[in-house]
């Protein structure tokens, strides 16, 4: 079967990197393809390099829409996609070049409704690669309820990113969209995502090129947006347990990828103003049950969970937030 496969790219002020993140994914070994361009409102050269591309090669198609974040701008990629699956490619990143063929071949062997590609930390300054996402230690194909526990199992801070993917568009309905208006959507859309499929397959090869060392993203992190945001997406999934029906199993490795998303919160904690640390504090203490495991599964914490768990449990949300600002400071000085 001749697999069609859409690339949705939101773009916003990345003249920079632009041209090589389309490039690598037109001249990948398969041409079946299409590249969906979604202009969210740049004020740099990133209108015109779009443009330049779309009159260059017709797999091009370019958007032009007023800011709205990149949740709006992929949802509008979604709609207009007409592939037989879907990748979401971050504008700043690229594709390891000679994948699609091979990763096309797999699809059509297993008709997954989900291939997990493995990804690499991409550093400018040295023009080198790290490894960024785990290997999975999991057999090739699996179906059904067991899909993100064993995922989990291997590895329970994986990261809820929805580049790491290439998705059947039929999973994707029209009421199957990313949460508009917030940051850290991608959690609630990944999870949405694992607890919708049926069939996953893992590719095994490196991939995605996750571009390091961007000042843009370290701000966006360390935004308080960021890390409001981050809680309510644990609360929204969380919500989610009873209509997924996540056994027992599968909650606790949850709730320690969700304690690993809290750490990430409190490491920023410090910086924040006495109201917005207020506000983190009381979306805290809302999810406070996910630091309690049953027993099976507390030698999965690594010895950072396992600090912050103590650091909550004894001194609380604060003096937590506190010492992780400590450490992070410490962190970058030695870096």
């Amino acid at each position: 079967m001749n697999i069609k496969i859409s690339f949705i790219i939101p773009v916003y002020n990345v003249e920079k990197y632009l041209s090589q993140c389309i490039e690598s994914l037109l001249f990948q070994d398969y041409h079946s393809l299409e590249v969906i361009l979604i202009n969210d409102g740049s004020t740099d050269s990133s209108p015109l390099i779009c443009d330049r591309f779309a009159n260059q090669d017709d797999r091009i198609i370019v958007i032009h829409k007023n800011n709205g974040g990149p949740s709006s701008a992929r949802n509008i990629g979604i709609d207009n996609a007409t592939g037989d699956y879907i990748c979401f490619v971050d504008s700043d990143d690229f594709w390891i070049k000679n994948r699609l063929d091979c990763i096309v071949k797999q699809i059509n062997n297993t008709r997954c409704d989900l291939l997990m590609i493995p990804m690499v930390s991409y550093y400018d300054s040295s023009d080198s690669y790290q490894i960024f996402s785990k290997k999975m230690n999991i057999g090739n194909y699996f179906t059904g309820n067991s899909n993100l526990t064993e995922v989990l199992k291997n590895d329970y801070a994986f990261g809820w990113c929805p580049v790491r993917f290439v998705i059947n568009k039929n999973i994707l309905n029209k009421d199957f969209r990313f949460m508009e208006g917030y940051l850290c959507e991608d959690v609630d859309f990944v999870f949405r995502l694992w607890n919708e499929v049926q069939t996953v397959d893992y590719f095994t090869d490196n991939v995605y090129a996750y571009r390091r060392e961007q000042e843009a993203s370290i701000t966006h992190v360390a935004s308080y947006k960021f890390s409001y945001d981050l809680l309510f997406m644990i609360k929204q999934n969380l919500s989610l347990f009873e209509h997924y029906r996540i056994n027992d199993d599968l909650k606790n490795l949850l709730y320690l990828n969700f304690q690993d998303l809290v750490g990430v919160v409190l490491y920023w904690y410090s910086t924040y103003s006495k109201s917005q640390k207020k506000g983190l504090r009381e979306s805290i203490k809302e999810i406070e049950y996910i630091f309690t495991l049953d027993s099976n599964y507390k030698h999965y914490a690594t010895k950072k969970t396992k600090t912050v768990k103590f650091l909550l449990n004894t001194f609380g949300i604060n003096a937590t937030g506190m010492a992780w600002g400590v450490k992070r400071k410490i962190t970058k000085i030695n870096s």
